[in-house]
């Protein structure tokens, strides 16, 4: 492979991390005007929330469907047919006004989300190796966070430019990531099993430990997407322009994160690697919970998106070792349902501690009980150690 034709197999490998973040962050500053759209009130504010939690509801279900196709029609054809759709679903907003057909393309949108996920990070695994492996993961993870920045105050520039529709236009990136992939990814990714069967389900229950782990830590990553804006009103600091500034502060940890994620992982190996940053996590909504100063709540913000950048990479890095390579693909399409299940189990974990103790402590609990993870795991890994010593 030439060195043009490399450049453009990785810049769409690590582009596709753009799949699942755009599907919330392109939409969030026209929701408001979605819902005066469609009559304001509690119908309108519904058609609203839905675009957003429909395209969920789709990575959820999607997630071990394409993980299977992929097993039937190989990883590249998968990564394909799954641009093509997650483009034509997405920029349907540009032209269709009513609400039900809209609401119909953001489920969609969510099941191609999950096939570009899968599908990309199969090809990863696929076609890269070692270091370099865990470095493109984190790239993708990394993009994924800066997109979503950048995505925010693209789609609002749009919005004003011109109307709620223009927006979805972002979503041809999909298009841009095909044409990407056409050139430069290999015809090398070959379908691996015909059929789930009771063998590959064993293989797959076998993981059950990684995909808990990845629940629990994705709780914690969800705080600052769930319930900092929360904290902050708590704070006494109530406007959207206040808190928006201190919340992109962990899309920014993010991106940090998943870009020193390789390094970090040469160097310390992937037990310290998960250790450190669920306690960087720990120690973020440690600050998020005890201070006040919005700069002290912007650095609590950043770290918990430092924990957040290297979850991705680092499970999919688990997946990736840990799977036999026949169900590899299902097993990544599953990492991803297991990604939102964590989001979905976050508020049922967090809710009742707020209205029991306050935000406040909530966050304090949760970030306690990451770091006292953390130090079970370190004094766990400590001891083994010394018995192979």
């Amino acid at each position: 492979m030439n060195g043009l034709r490399r450049a453009l197999l990785l810049s769409c490998l690590a582009g596709c991390g753009l799949g699942v973040s755009l599907i919330f962050t392109a939409v969030g500053p026209i929701l408001s005007t979605i819902a005066t759209q469609f009559g304001g009130s509690a119908k309108g504010n519904l058609i609203a929330q839905l675009m957003v939690t429909l395209p969920s509801i789709g990575v959820i279900i999607g997630g071990p469907a394409v993980g299977i196709l992929a097993g039937r029609m190989g990883s590249r054809l998968l990564l394909f047919m799954s641009l093509a759709a997650y483009g034509l679903a997405g920029i349907g907003g540009l032209v269709i006004s009513s609400a039900y057909p809209l609401l119909a393309t953001r489920f969609m949108l969510g099941i191609a989300a999950a096939g570009v996920a899968t599908g990309s990070t199969a090809l990863i695994a696929d076609l890269l190796t070692g270091n370099l492996r865990a470095r493109v993961l984190g790239y993708s993870s990394a993009v994924a966070s800066a997109g979503a920045i950048a995505s925010i105050f693209v789609a609002g520039s749009l919005a004003d430019m011109g109307g709620w529709h223009l927006p979805f236009v972002i979503y041809g990136i999909g298009f841009v990531l095909l044409a990407l992939g056409l050139a430069s990814v290999p015809a090398t990714s070959r379908p691996r099993v015909a059929r789930l069967n009771s063998s590959s389900r064993k293989s797959l229950f076998a993981l059950w430990r990684i995909y808990a782990s990845l629940v629990a830590v994705t709780v914690v990553v969800f705080m600052t997407g769930i319930q900092v804006s929360f904290l902050l009103a708590a704070r006494d600091i109530p406007k959207p322009g206040d808190q928006a500034w201190i919340i992109a502060c962990a899309s920014v940890g993010a991106t940090l994160g998943a870009l020193a994620y390789a390094r970090v992982r040469q160097g310390l190996g992937s037990a310290w690697t998960l250790i450190l940053f669920v306690a960087v996590m720990g120690i973020g909504n440690l600050v998020l919970g005890s201070q006040q100063q919005p700069y002290l709540l912007a650095f609590g913000c950043a770290l918990n998106g430092i924990g957040g950048g290297m979850t991705v990479p680092h499970f999919a890095s688990r997946i990736i070792e840990a799977a036999p390579e026949g169900v590899r693909p299902q097993a990544l399409g599953f990492m991803y349902t297991m990604i939102f299940v964590g989001e979905f189990v976050n508020p049922w974990v967090v809710t009742p501690l707020h209205l029991q103790f306050g935000i406040a402590v909530a966050f304090l609990c949760i970030g306690a009980g990451a770091l006292l993870t953390s130090g079970l795991s370190a004094a766990r890994q400590l001891m083994w150690a010394r018995a192979q010593e």
